[in-house]
């Protein structure tokens, strides 16, 4: 277990000192902890010998509770140490929060911002997500913790955390003494997830059809011409943005929070990052929004639904092609 901090301000030297201070001080408190662990294992080890009478039994169940005693007085003091010595930082914190946070990226380019709301584990969670759906992580490789770490200057800690999710997702498999292994994707787990987001986003356009109003639609279709004309011009990332931006504005107009917020959790999945390297997307944002906008503005549920269903539908091919050619897909 380790614990880090981030170094104050250059200018600050009484910050620096402080952070020095505690980080020795909790190191200590550790220690301490781990001592008191190494001294009551094997008091609990016994307990999985099997008694041989009732009075064994009886001994075996009073070690183990004072075992399991001075195991939670450890974790207490501990604890009450460690709350102690973090709220004597506060003033250090507060001077380096006054200092331009920096953002992180990665020696492969992605530009991961792991300065944002988003806890660090399910940004790291999400990294990983992206780079087995592209390929970085091949299939069957393991995924080193320690490299992970290292690869986007962040601890261990939230790492494993972030495993440990995407092995209840399956996206990785854990294998004791080994650790965590690439699950193979097939071409019908990416159907399937396109399937699912066609769903939904199907649903959200037909609860928009009869709520939008027409500055709002006015303005979609504004930032539609926009993105026909950065589509012309091969500009990706502005393709990309317009194209989050239309979406966006028809989910909210659903008044289906609860919904939404299922639909993005599935998108967390696509490799939206990579938007202009999948031969087609550009194009299908560009062409396909024109029978949505149509739907929308005659206010027609029924075929809001099916348009935008279709259209998801569409990009998900165009992603299974991409990834079949790319040798991705098992």
């Amino acid at each position: 277990m380790s614990l880090s901090f981030s170094q104050p301000c250059h200018g600050d030297v009484a910050g620096k000192l402080a952070v020095r201070e505690t980080s020795f001080a909790i190191k200590i408190e550790l220690s301490t902890f781990y001592r008191i662990i190494d001294r009551v294992q094997p008091r609990l080890v016994r307990v999985h010998r099997r008694p041989k009478s009732d009075q064994s039994l009886g001994q075996a169940i009073s070690a183990t509770d004072g075992a399991a005693h001075s195991l939670d007085d450890a974790r207490g003091s501990v604890a009450e140490s460690l709350v102690s010595r973090m709220e004597k930082m506060e003033p250090a914190a507060s001077a380096e929060k006054a200092a331009p946070s920096a953002r992180r990226t990665t020696e492969a380019g992605r530009g991961v911002a792991f300065g944002s709301k988003q806890q660090l584990s399910e940004r790291v969670a999400a990294y990983v997500r992206e780079g087995i759906m592209i390929g970085q992580f091949p299939a069957g490789d393991f995924v080193r913790t320690e490299h992970l770490a290292a690869e986007l200057g962040v601890s261990q800690t939230p790492v494993r955390e972030a495993m440990m999710v995407l092995h209840s997702e399956g996206s990785v498999r854990w294998e004791p003494r080994r650790g965590y292994r690439v699950v193979p994707m097939t071409e019908q787990d990416v159907r399937d997830l396109f399937q699912l987001q066609a769903y939904i986003a199907g649903e959200l356009a037909a609860r928009a059809a009869g709520l939008l109003d027409d500055a709002t639609l006015a303005r979609l279709g504004a930032i539609q011409e926009q993105l026909a004309r950065a589509e012309r011009a091969r500009n990706d990332d502005l393709v990309d943005r317009l194209n989050h931006e239309i979406h966006r504005t028809i989910n909210k107009a659903s008044n289906s929070f609860r919904m939404a917020s299922l639909l993005n959790v599935t998108v967390g999945y696509v490799p939206l990052r990579f938007f202009g390297e999948i031969e087609g997307w550009s194009a299908a944002s560009a062409n396909d929004h024109s029978a949505i906008f149509a739907a929308l503005r005659e206010k027609d549920p029924d075929r809001a639904r099916s348009a935008m269903n279709d259209h998801i539908r569409h990009v998900g091919e165009l992603l299974v092609e991409h990834l079949r050619v790319h040798g991705v897909l098992r």
